[in-house]
């Protein structure tokens, strides 16, 4: 768990760092949104 927190943080930060090529942009978009299904799959079961 804790190697795929790292993961989720590494792609974190390079969501918010998109350079303006459009490109770029589109896949910091997909990869944004995998992040958000990954960081609900890493929490803690309540």
């Amino acid at each position: 768990m804790e190697r795929a927190g790292l993961m989720a943080s590494f792609c974190e930060w390079t969501t918010e760092n998109v350079p303006d090529d459009p490109e770029a942009v589109k896949l910091a978009e997909t990869v944004g949104s995998g992040l958000k299904r990954i960081k609900m799959a890493l929490l803690p079961v309540a």
